[in-house]
């Protein structure tokens, strides 16, 4: 799929780095004295090294001429996708403190083409108005985009798309904490200008801050390709795998005991589930999940709830041996354990707050609170601090090697910014921040080391912290907090995070009323969200596709021959959305995915509850024009032929009853 269009365009962009990097496109102020990539003043050299076949890696250290601050930078270069990363480091190594430096950016840039159409998106933040895309041709009128509170997907999105008339860009920002972003058009120009939001402050000897990971991957041709191109690379590059050379198909099996979260799990109940998964379709492809709840997490009441978090030991109480024999049973069967973490948020009165308030950031209202004041307040553990990661890798990593952990999921469910400001001195701004993410970032690499196969589930409050770095570690298995049952804004969320991330889960619910309506938030009768659904049939397992779900009480017969056909393909094929983003419950919804290579595929199209078109066009998009398609509903098994000239340009008609659904799997004569 990659042309040797697409290098050269990334290989103009690049060409000079080398041998004169003040071209790389990151800038800031030392001093009131704006720098523009490595100064032509400092001394540099490079260090280059081949990883493997298709990755190089180039790295350059460069000072300054007062031999008081040194520049790194990170430069990996793709051989087989028109990619490109870089990272830059700022380090002070003096023996005083360094000037202030400011307004950092990572990627600061104007392409020579004016006429521009920039693709966004607004992240998610619990609403059914997330994961909503929009297109704005650039003008003089600055677009500036920034996230929420200090997680990087809470009402922004750090992907963008960048159409010109000859090419387009994908860029990827990597940092989970606060960016920022402006692009316009003008004076013939396209200006991008992208990196951590808030920088200003002085380095102490030794210390280092760095930039955002960019990631920018440049095509010829459309959306469409843009779309693939970066599907494949994240496959073949971003994507963690298992152990192997791939990531798996998963259907998520659990016991909650009944009550909120996991606060009614217990020992007895989570063995017995356990012993009945070889009853339950599909089993083979299970992971058993443990969420929220499963320490101890009470009230001086007594009673529980799965927000008292910072205790990162199990419940004595509900589990006296551990969670030993869960996880012994688990590896047993084969079957990975998935566990619920969330290290960063610190409920006063818990185990670390206790021991370790040394490590504990308070927001700016709470440094104001008497002890009395501060009961049942949330906290914040300070990240930045080595000593507290080096505990926290510790500590985990003996949970993850004593209990058998296989998916490490961590949540974080509270908004950092504030924290990070609260503790930051007027010449520090944006020092925590930066450090904390350093920390984040260690912490997991860390775990990944000394567990190799281990997979890391990345949460925050739904998937309000997807940037490039985190996905590059982990999978979204929670992509939203919002309308898990509602089945047309579930497949307008779909639809977005499809484009960007090949592995992500869903779940099989429906929170459909009698009259069609849906309950908002969460399970209509107040249970176990993760558990409760009206009686599921085929058309909830069609809008819950994903390449992992949550199947609820879905049969077998429907997993088997909807799940199962489309789940890997979901993974590694190319996607085609075939009908524009709408949360809208009137209307068919269609995708395609396809793997070219082997000329095969499916076609989902779902017609929902209050939809009054009687007949949609099914026009397929990727084929070979000359080659004939043998077509199967995989729940009917019925068989038709068409050419790929005809799919692509007339399309057929499809023609199904409301609430229902269809998948054909299609392949080359």
């Amino acid at each position: 799929m990659v042309s040797n269009k697409d290098l050269e365009i990334r290989n103009k962009f690049v060409k000079d780095w080398i041998d004169n990097p003040s071209c790389i496109p990151f800038v800031f102020t030392c001093g009131n004295e704006e720098k523009q990539g490595i100064p032509k003043d400092y001394t540099y050299s490079w260090e280059h090294w081949i990883v493997d076949k298709t990755v190089r890696m180039h790295r350059l250290k460069a000072q300054s001429p007062d031999g008081k601050l040194e520049l790194s930078v990170e430069y990996v270069e793709y051989t087989d996708f028109p990619v490109c990363e870089w990272t830059v480091w700022i380090r002070n190594v003096g023996t005083d403190n360094s000037k202030i430096i400011e307004q950092i950016r990572s990627m600061k840039y104007s392409f020579e083409e004016r006429d521009c159409v920039l693709w966004k998106c607004n992240g998610d933040f619990c609403s059914e108005n997330g994961y909503a895309p929009s297109k704005v041709k650039l003008t003089e009128e600055a677009v500036h985009e920034v996230p929420h509170g200090g997680r990087s997907c809470d009402g922004a999105f750090p992907y963008h798309r960048l159409q010109f008339p000859d090419y387009g860009l994908v860029i990827a920002t990597g940092w989970p904490a606060q960016w920022d972003g402006t692009f316009c058009s003008k004076n013939g120009r396209t200006f991008v200008d992208l990196g951590q939001q808030h920088t200003h402050f002085y380095l102490k000897p030794g210390e280092a801050v760095r930039t955002p990971r960019m990631a920018l991957l440049f095509h010829e041709g459309g959306e469409d390709r843009a779309v693939n191109l970066w599907r494949r690379w994240a496959v073949r590059h971003l994507t963690p795998c298992e152990g192997e050379d791939t990531i798996h198909p998963r259907l998520v099996r659990l016991n909650s005991g009944g009550g909120e979260e996991f606060t009614c799990a217990t020992e007895e109940n989570q063995l017995e589930g356990i012993e009945k998964l070889h009853e339950l379709p599909l089993y083979q492809d299970s992971v058993w999940w443990i969420d929220a709840g499963w320490y101890p997490c009470y009230y001086p009441n007594g009673e529980k709830h799965w927000v008292r978090v910072g205790t990162w030991e199990p419940d004595e109480k509900r589990f006296p041996r551990g969670l030993t024999p869960i996880g012994e049973k688990l590896e047993e069967a084969g079957i990975p354990f998935l566990l619920w973490f969330e290290p960063e948020r610190i409920m006063q009165g818990q185990m670390l707050d206790k021991e370790h308030p040394e490590w504990v950031l308070k927001n700016a209202d709470e440094q104001k609170m008497t002890e009395e004041e501060l009961e049942g307040a949330t906290f914040m553990l300070n990240m930045a601090d080595p000593a507290c990661v080096d505990w926290l890798i510790n500590h985990v990593d003996g949970m993850i090697k004593k209990y058998k952990i296989k998916i490490y999921r961590q949540d974080f469910n509270m908004e950092p910014l504030g924290y990070w400001q609260a503790n930051e001195e007027e010449d520090r701004r944006g020092m925590l921040e930066n450090q904390h993410v350093q920390g984040y970032l260690r912490y997991w690499d860390t775990l990944l080391l000394r567990n190799p196969g281990l997979l890391i589930d990345a949460c925050a409050s739904g998937g309000r912290r997807y940037d490039l770095e985190t996905m590059r570690r982990s999978v979204p298995m929670h992509p939203t907090d919002y309308g898990y049952g509602i089945h047309s804004v579930k497949l307008a969320f779909a639809r977005t995070m499809a484009e960007w991330f090949p592995y992500f889960r869903l779940m099989i619910l429906s929170w459909e009323q009698e009259d069609g309506s849906y309950n908002e938030g969460w399970s209509p009768d107040g249970g176990n969200q993760y558990e409760h659904s009206s009686s599921l049939d085929a058309f909830d397992v069609h809008c819950g596709l994903a390449p992992m779900v949550s199947p609820g009480e879905a049969t077998g017969e429907q997993l088997e021959y909807i799940w199962k056909t489309g789940a890997q393909i979901m993974i590694d094929g190319d996607y085609y959305p075939l009908t524009p983003f709408s949360i809208e419950n009137d209307r068919y919804v269609a995708r395609e995915f396809y793997r070219p290579e082997r000329k095969e595929g499916f076609a989902q199209v779902i017609r929902l509850e209050h939809c009054l078109q009687e007949e949609f066009l099914l026009i397929l998009k990727g084929l070979s024009e000359k080659c004939e398609y043998q077509f199967r509903d995989v729940e009917t098994g019925e068989c038709f032929t068409a050419d790929g000239n005809e799919l692509m340009n007339k399309g057929i008609k499809i023609s199904i009853p409301n609430r229902s659904g269809k998948m054909y799997w299609f392949q080359a004569k």
